[in-house]
Protein backbone atom coordinates (compact mmCIF):
# COMPACT_ATOMS: atom_id res chain seq x y z
CA UNK A 1 0.00 0.00 0.00
CA UNK A 2 1.30 3.45 -0.92
CA UNK A 3 2.16 5.59 2.08
CA UNK A 4 1.90 9.36 2.29
CA UNK A 5 5.40 10.83 2.25
CA UNK A 6 6.18 14.28 3.65
CA UNK A 7 9.33 16.24 2.87
CA UNK A 8 9.74 19.61 4.57
CA UNK A 9 12.36 22.11 5.56
CA UNK A 10 12.78 24.94 8.05
CA UNK A 11 14.81 28.08 7.33
CA UNK A 12 15.08 31.42 9.09
CA UNK A 13 13.85 34.71 7.62
CA UNK A 14 17.24 35.63 6.13
CA UNK A 15 17.45 32.33 4.22
CA UNK A 16 13.81 32.57 3.14
CA UNK A 17 14.53 36.06 1.80
CA UNK A 18 17.47 34.79 -0.27
CA UNK A 19 15.74 31.65 -1.56
CA UNK A 20 12.22 32.61 -2.62
CA UNK A 21 9.71 30.19 -4.11
CA UNK A 22 7.68 32.15 -6.63
CA UNK A 23 4.62 30.75 -8.38
CA UNK A 24 6.69 30.06 -11.49
CA UNK A 25 9.42 28.25 -9.53
CA UNK A 26 6.82 26.05 -7.82
CA UNK A 27 5.32 25.26 -11.24
CA UNK A 28 8.81 24.36 -12.50
CA UNK A 29 9.36 22.09 -9.50
CA UNK A 30 6.12 20.21 -10.23
CA UNK A 31 7.46 19.60 -13.74
CA UNK A 32 10.85 18.47 -12.45
CA UNK A 33 9.49 16.08 -9.84
CA UNK A 34 7.02 14.60 -12.36
CA UNK A 35 5.13 12.58 -9.72
CA UNK A 36 1.90 12.90 -7.72
CA UNK A 37 2.46 15.50 -5.01
CA UNK A 38 1.16 18.70 -3.41
CA UNK A 39 3.68 21.49 -2.78
CA UNK A 40 2.78 23.76 0.14
CA UNK A 41 4.75 27.02 0.25
CA UNK A 42 3.92 29.76 2.75
CA UNK A 43 5.84 32.60 4.36
CA UNK A 44 7.24 30.19 6.94
CA UNK A 45 7.19 26.71 5.45
CA UNK A 46 8.10 24.56 2.49
CA UNK A 47 6.51 21.10 2.41
CA UNK A 48 5.79 18.44 -0.21
CA UNK A 49 3.19 15.72 0.32
CA UNK A 50 3.52 12.77 -2.05
CA UNK A 51 2.70 9.10 -2.53
CA UNK A 52 6.30 8.09 -3.13
CA UNK A 53 9.67 9.30 -1.89
CA UNK A 54 10.68 12.80 -2.97
CA UNK A 55 14.06 13.42 -4.62
CA UNK A 56 15.30 15.91 -2.02
CA UNK A 57 18.33 16.95 -4.08
CA UNK A 58 16.10 18.85 -6.52
CA UNK A 59 14.99 21.08 -3.66
CA UNK A 60 18.20 21.28 -1.62
CA UNK A 61 20.22 22.38 -4.66
CA UNK A 62 18.46 25.77 -4.38
CA UNK A 63 19.64 26.10 -0.77
CA UNK A 64 23.30 25.32 -1.41
CA UNK A 65 25.41 26.93 1.32
CA UNK A 66 22.33 28.00 3.32
CA UNK A 67 21.39 26.76 6.80
CA UNK A 68 18.22 24.65 6.54
CA UNK A 69 16.68 21.91 8.65
CA UNK A 70 15.11 19.01 6.73
CA UNK A 71 12.35 16.84 8.18
CA UNK A 72 10.46 13.87 6.75
CA UNK A 73 7.43 11.86 7.88
CA UNK A 74 5.62 8.83 6.50
CA UNK A 75 2.19 7.26 6.75
CA UNK A 76 -0.09 8.35 9.58
CA UNK A 77 2.58 10.69 10.97
CA UNK A 78 2.57 12.62 7.69
CA UNK A 79 -1.25 12.68 7.70
CA UNK A 80 -1.33 13.89 11.32
CA UNK A 81 1.23 16.60 10.51
CA UNK A 82 -0.90 17.97 7.65
CA UNK A 83 -3.98 18.05 9.90
CA UNK A 84 -1.96 19.95 12.51
CA UNK A 85 -0.69 22.36 9.84
CA UNK A 86 -4.15 23.11 8.45
CA UNK A 87 -5.36 23.86 12.00
CA UNK A 88 -2.50 26.31 12.59
CA UNK A 89 -0.73 24.21 15.25
CA UNK A 90 2.63 24.65 13.49
CA UNK A 91 2.14 28.29 12.50
CA UNK A 92 4.22 31.06 14.05
CA UNK A 93 0.90 32.62 15.02
CA UNK A 94 -0.93 29.74 16.68
CA UNK A 95 -4.26 28.81 15.12
CA UNK A 96 -4.09 31.50 12.43
CA UNK A 97 -6.75 31.34 9.72
CA UNK A 98 -4.68 32.13 6.63
CA UNK A 99 -3.09 28.66 6.53
CA UNK A 100 -6.45 27.07 5.67
CA UNK A 101 -6.66 29.19 2.50
CA UNK A 102 -3.01 28.46 1.67
CA UNK A 103 -3.50 24.68 1.94
CA UNK A 104 -6.61 24.91 -0.24
CA UNK A 105 -4.67 26.94 -2.81
CA UNK A 106 -1.76 24.45 -2.81
CA UNK A 107 -4.18 21.57 -3.36
CA UNK A 108 -5.87 23.45 -6.23
CA UNK A 109 -2.49 24.09 -7.88
CA UNK A 110 -1.61 20.39 -7.73
CA UNK A 111 -4.94 19.54 -9.36
CA UNK A 112 -4.36 22.15 -12.06
CA UNK A 113 -0.86 20.73 -12.71
CA UNK A 114 -2.31 17.20 -13.00
CA UNK A 115 -0.15 16.07 -10.05
CA UNK A 116 -2.90 15.06 -7.62
CA UNK A 117 -3.73 11.34 -7.56
CA UNK A 118 -6.77 9.83 -5.83
CA UNK A 119 -4.95 9.33 -2.54
CA UNK A 120 -3.81 12.94 -2.36
CA UNK A 121 -7.31 14.07 -3.31
CA UNK A 122 -8.73 12.21 -0.32
CA UNK A 123 -5.99 13.42 2.02
CA UNK A 124 -6.44 17.12 1.24
CA UNK A 125 -10.22 16.95 1.24
CA UNK A 126 -9.98 15.36 4.69
CA UNK A 127 -7.54 18.05 5.87
CA UNK A 128 -9.64 20.97 4.61
CA UNK A 129 -12.77 19.53 6.18
CA UNK A 130 -10.94 19.10 9.50
CA UNK A 131 -9.66 22.70 9.41
CA UNK A 132 -13.10 24.13 8.67
CA UNK A 133 -14.77 22.02 11.36
CA UNK A 134 -12.25 23.07 14.02
CA UNK A 135 -12.72 26.76 13.25
CA UNK A 136 -16.49 26.41 13.24
CA UNK A 137 -16.78 24.37 16.44
CA UNK A 138 -14.18 26.10 18.59
CA UNK A 139 -14.65 29.67 17.26
CA UNK A 140 -10.97 30.54 17.44
CA UNK A 141 -11.55 33.44 15.05
CA UNK A 142 -13.32 35.26 17.89
CA UNK A 143 -9.79 35.86 19.25
CA UNK A 144 -8.09 37.29 16.14
CA UNK A 145 -4.47 36.50 15.46
CA UNK A 146 -4.25 37.64 11.85
CA UNK A 147 -1.19 39.66 10.96
CA UNK A 148 -3.39 42.57 9.82
CA UNK A 149 -5.23 42.61 13.16
CA UNK A 150 -1.99 42.49 15.16
CA UNK A 151 -0.49 45.27 13.02
CA UNK A 152 -3.49 47.51 13.64
CA UNK A 153 -3.10 46.93 17.39
CA UNK A 154 0.43 48.39 17.24
CA UNK A 155 -0.54 51.49 15.22
CA UNK A 156 -2.28 53.33 18.04
CA UNK A 157 -4.11 56.59 17.36
CA UNK A 158 -4.01 57.35 13.63
CA UNK A 159 -5.63 60.75 13.82
CA UNK A 160 -3.93 63.04 11.30
CA UNK A 161 -1.48 60.30 10.21
CA UNK A 162 -0.77 59.11 6.68
CA UNK A 163 -0.47 55.42 5.78
CA UNK A 164 0.96 53.86 2.61
CA UNK A 165 0.02 50.31 1.61
CA UNK A 166 2.37 48.75 -0.93
CA UNK A 167 0.77 45.67 -2.49
CA UNK A 168 -2.82 44.74 -3.23
CA UNK A 169 -3.16 41.21 -1.84
CA UNK A 170 -5.05 39.66 1.06
CA UNK A 171 -3.09 41.40 3.85
CA UNK A 172 -3.64 44.82 2.26
CA UNK A 173 -7.36 44.07 1.95
CA UNK A 174 -7.58 43.13 5.61
CA UNK A 175 -5.62 46.19 6.70
CA UNK A 176 -7.94 48.45 4.73
CA UNK A 177 -10.86 46.85 6.53
CA UNK A 178 -9.35 48.08 9.82
CA UNK A 179 -8.25 51.48 8.48
CA UNK A 180 -11.25 52.53 6.40
CA UNK A 181 -13.04 54.31 9.28
CA UNK A 182 -9.91 55.87 10.81
CA UNK A 183 -9.23 59.64 10.58
CA UNK A 184 -6.08 59.13 8.52
CA UNK A 185 -4.91 59.57 4.92
CA UNK A 186 -4.46 56.29 3.04
CA UNK A 187 -2.31 55.74 -0.05
CA UNK A 188 -2.17 52.53 -2.12
CA UNK A 189 0.69 51.58 -4.45
CA UNK A 190 0.51 48.42 -6.55
CA UNK A 191 2.11 47.14 -9.73
CA UNK A 192 -1.40 46.33 -10.90
CA UNK A 193 -3.56 49.44 -11.26
CA UNK A 194 -6.68 47.31 -11.59
CA UNK A 195 -6.01 45.60 -8.23
CA UNK A 196 -5.27 48.91 -6.52
CA UNK A 197 -8.53 50.40 -7.80
CA UNK A 198 -10.39 47.31 -6.57
CA UNK A 199 -9.07 47.99 -3.06
CA UNK A 200 -10.69 51.42 -3.14
CA UNK A 201 -14.05 49.64 -3.01
CA UNK A 202 -13.17 48.89 0.63
CA UNK A 203 -11.93 52.41 1.40
CA UNK A 204 -13.15 54.85 -1.29
CA UNK A 205 -11.22 57.70 0.34
CA UNK A 206 -7.89 55.95 -0.32
CA UNK A 207 -5.64 57.50 -2.96
CA UNK A 208 -3.93 55.31 -5.56
CA UNK A 209 -0.36 56.35 -6.43
CA UNK A 210 1.81 54.93 -9.25
CA UNK A 211 4.03 52.07 -8.11
CA UNK A 212 7.17 53.89 -9.25
CA UNK A 213 6.29 56.73 -6.85
CA UNK A 214 6.15 54.45 -3.78
CA UNK A 215 9.46 55.69 -2.31
CA UNK A 216 8.57 59.36 -2.76
CA UNK A 217 5.17 58.69 -1.16
CA UNK A 218 6.73 56.71 1.70
CA UNK A 219 8.95 59.70 2.57
CA UNK A 220 5.80 61.73 3.28
CA UNK A 221 4.02 59.07 5.32
CA UNK A 222 4.04 58.14 9.00
CA UNK A 223 3.41 54.43 8.44
CA UNK A 224 4.29 52.17 5.51
CA UNK A 225 2.93 48.63 5.12
CA UNK A 226 4.50 46.32 2.52
CA UNK A 227 2.88 43.05 1.48
CA UNK A 228 3.94 41.95 -2.01
CA UNK A 229 5.09 38.70 -3.57
CA UNK A 230 8.18 40.31 -5.09
CA UNK A 231 11.40 38.25 -4.82
CA UNK A 232 13.40 41.43 -4.13
CA UNK A 233 13.20 44.57 -1.98
CA UNK A 234 10.45 46.99 -3.01
CA UNK A 235 11.28 49.70 -0.46
CA UNK A 236 15.01 50.55 -0.44
CA UNK A 237 16.45 52.36 2.54
CA UNK A 238 16.17 56.17 2.61
CA UNK A 239 16.92 58.79 5.25
CA UNK A 240 13.74 59.51 7.17
CA UNK A 241 12.97 63.12 8.13
CA UNK A 242 10.38 62.25 10.82
CA UNK A 243 9.43 59.23 12.96
CA UNK A 244 8.54 56.32 10.70
CA UNK A 245 6.86 52.98 11.40
CA UNK A 246 7.41 50.23 8.84
CA UNK A 247 5.55 46.91 8.50
CA UNK A 248 7.14 44.22 6.35
CA UNK A 249 4.62 41.40 5.89
CA UNK A 250 6.57 39.62 3.15
CA UNK A 251 8.91 36.66 2.90
CA UNK A 252 11.28 37.29 1.20
CA UNK A 253 11.46 40.77 2.69
CA UNK A 254 9.97 43.79 0.96
CA UNK A 255 11.68 46.42 3.13
CA UNK A 256 15.42 46.94 3.39
CA UNK A 257 16.55 45.66 6.85
CA UNK A 258 18.96 48.62 7.02
CA UNK A 259 16.00 50.76 8.15
CA UNK A 260 16.29 49.09 11.56
CA UNK A 261 19.57 50.92 12.20
CA UNK A 262 18.10 54.38 11.64
CA UNK A 263 16.95 56.76 14.33
CA UNK A 264 13.19 57.15 14.87
CA UNK A 265 12.36 54.13 12.71
CA UNK A 266 10.38 51.16 14.02
CA UNK A 267 10.46 48.07 11.78
CA UNK A 268 8.01 45.19 12.25
CA UNK A 269 8.54 41.88 10.40
CA UNK A 270 6.72 38.55 10.31
CA UNK A 271 8.93 37.30 13.13
CA UNK A 272 7.93 40.30 15.23
CA UNK A 273 4.25 39.44 14.94
CA UNK A 274 4.87 35.87 16.04
CA UNK A 275 5.99 37.28 19.39
CA UNK A 276 3.10 39.77 19.57
CA UNK A 277 0.46 37.06 19.25
CA UNK A 278 1.01 35.42 22.65
CA UNK A 279 -1.97 36.91 24.53
CA UNK A 280 -4.72 35.70 22.19
CA UNK A 281 -2.71 32.55 21.54
CA UNK A 282 -3.13 31.55 25.19
CA UNK A 283 -6.92 31.82 24.80
CA UNK A 284 -6.85 29.81 21.59
CA UNK A 285 -4.71 27.09 23.13
CA UNK A 286 -7.54 26.32 25.53
CA UNK A 287 -9.11 24.54 22.55
CA UNK A 288 -5.89 22.65 21.75
CA UNK A 289 -6.95 19.39 23.43
CA UNK A 290 -10.27 19.42 21.55
CA UNK A 291 -8.52 20.13 18.25
CA UNK A 292 -6.08 17.27 18.81
CA UNK A 293 -9.02 14.94 19.51
CA UNK A 294 -10.54 16.06 16.21
CA UNK A 295 -7.26 15.37 14.43
CA UNK A 296 -6.95 11.89 15.92
CA UNK A 297 -10.52 11.12 14.85
CA UNK A 298 -9.65 12.03 11.27
CA UNK A 299 -6.36 10.07 11.34
CA UNK A 300 -8.42 7.00 12.31
CA UNK A 301 -10.84 7.77 9.48
CA UNK A 302 -7.89 7.91 7.09
CA UNK A 303 -6.76 4.50 8.35
CA UNK A 304 -10.23 3.08 7.86
CA UNK A 305 -10.46 4.45 4.32
CA UNK A 306 -7.14 2.92 3.37
CA UNK A 307 -8.13 -0.43 4.85
CA UNK A 308 -10.65 -0.89 2.02
CA UNK A 309 -8.85 -3.15 -0.47
CA UNK A 310 -11.73 -3.13 -2.98
CA UNK A 311 -11.80 0.68 -2.99
CA UNK A 312 -8.09 0.83 -3.74
CA UNK A 313 -8.46 -1.78 -6.48
CA UNK A 314 -11.29 0.16 -8.13
CA UNK A 315 -9.26 3.36 -8.13
CA UNK A 316 -6.21 1.53 -9.50
CA UNK A 317 -8.35 0.02 -12.24
CA UNK A 318 -9.76 3.43 -13.22
CA UNK A 319 -6.29 4.96 -13.40
CA UNK A 320 -5.08 1.97 -15.43
CA UNK A 321 -7.94 2.59 -17.87
CA UNK A 322 -6.98 6.24 -18.14
CA UNK A 323 -3.37 5.27 -18.91
CA UNK A 324 -4.43 2.62 -21.43
CA UNK A 325 -6.97 4.73 -23.35
CA UNK A 326 -4.82 7.88 -23.43
CA UNK A 327 -1.84 5.71 -24.47
CA UNK A 328 -3.77 4.08 -27.32
CA UNK A 329 -5.05 7.45 -28.54
CA UNK A 330 -1.53 8.89 -28.43
CA UNK A 331 -0.13 5.94 -30.39
CA UNK A 332 -2.84 6.33 -33.04
CA UNK A 333 -2.22 10.07 -33.44
CA UNK A 334 1.55 9.61 -33.42
CA UNK A 335 1.25 7.37 -36.50
CA UNK A 336 -0.78 9.97 -38.39
CA UNK A 337 0.93 13.25 -37.44
CA UNK A 338 4.58 14.22 -37.76
CA UNK A 339 5.48 15.60 -34.31
CA UNK A 340 8.65 16.79 -32.62
CA UNK A 341 9.70 15.16 -29.34
CA UNK A 342 8.42 18.17 -27.41
CA UNK A 343 5.06 18.08 -29.22
CA UNK A 344 4.77 14.37 -28.45
CA UNK A 345 5.38 15.00 -24.76
CA UNK A 346 2.78 17.79 -24.69
CA UNK A 347 0.23 15.66 -26.56
CA UNK A 348 0.73 12.67 -24.25
CA UNK A 349 0.31 14.83 -21.16
CA UNK A 350 -2.74 16.64 -22.58
CA UNK A 351 -4.51 13.39 -23.47
CA UNK A 352 -4.05 11.98 -19.98
CA UNK A 353 -5.11 15.28 -18.38
CA UNK A 354 -8.28 15.29 -20.49
CA UNK A 355 -9.14 11.77 -19.37
CA UNK A 356 -8.53 12.72 -15.74
CA UNK A 357 -10.82 15.74 -16.08
CA UNK A 358 -13.52 13.52 -17.59
CA UNK A 359 -13.33 11.05 -14.68
CA UNK A 360 -12.59 13.61 -11.95
CA UNK A 361 -16.05 13.34 -10.35
CA UNK A 362 -16.22 9.50 -10.36
CA UNK A 363 -12.71 9.25 -8.92
CA UNK A 364 -13.55 11.82 -6.26
CA UNK A 365 -16.75 9.97 -5.26
CA UNK A 366 -15.01 6.59 -5.11
CA UNK A 367 -12.17 8.08 -3.10
CA UNK A 368 -14.35 9.79 -0.49
CA UNK A 369 -17.74 8.00 -0.44
CA UNK A 370 -16.91 4.45 -1.44
CA UNK A 371 -18.95 2.91 1.38
CA UNK A 372 -22.08 4.63 0.03
CA UNK A 373 -21.59 3.20 -3.47
CA UNK A 374 -22.59 -0.20 -4.79
CA UNK A 375 -19.33 -1.90 -5.92
CA UNK A 376 -21.10 -3.97 -8.57
CA UNK A 377 -22.60 -0.82 -10.10
CA UNK A 378 -19.19 0.87 -10.16
CA UNK A 379 -17.68 -2.18 -11.86
CA UNK A 380 -20.44 -2.24 -14.53
CA UNK A 381 -20.27 1.50 -15.21
CA UNK A 382 -16.52 1.61 -15.68
CA UNK A 383 -15.87 -1.98 -16.78
CA UNK A 384 -13.44 -2.56 -13.92
CA UNK A 385 -12.85 -5.96 -12.41
CA UNK A 386 -11.49 -6.61 -8.91
CA UNK A 387 -7.98 -7.98 -8.73
CA UNK A 388 -8.88 -11.42 -7.35
CA UNK A 389 -5.35 -12.48 -6.54
CA UNK A 390 -4.59 -9.25 -4.74
CA UNK A 391 -7.92 -9.44 -2.90
CA UNK A 392 -7.16 -12.94 -1.67
CA UNK A 393 -3.71 -11.85 -0.52
CA UNK A 394 -5.17 -8.94 1.43
CA UNK A 395 -7.61 -11.27 3.18
CA UNK A 396 -4.86 -13.58 4.43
Amino acid sequence: MMEIELFGLHADLNVRSRVAWSESSVTALYEQLDQPCVILVTCHRFEIYATKKIDANRILDRYEGQAVEVYTKQGNEAVRHLLEVVNGLHSQIFGEDEILRQVKQAYATSVRMDRCDSKLHRLFQLALRCGKEARSRFRMSEHPLSIAYLARQTMGDLRGKSVLLIGSGEISRRLLGYLKDEPCTIYIASRHQKHANALRAIAPQAKVVPFDQRVATARRCDLVCCATAAPHLVLPVFLNEKPLVLYDFASPRDIDPAFATQKDVTLYTLDTFAALSKANEAIRKEALEDIRALIERDVKEWDAQNASGMQAQTLRALHAQIDEISGQTFFSLEQKIDLTDREKAVLKKSLRASMLRLLHTPIHEIGTHYDDLEPATVQRLFAVEPDKERNEDECI
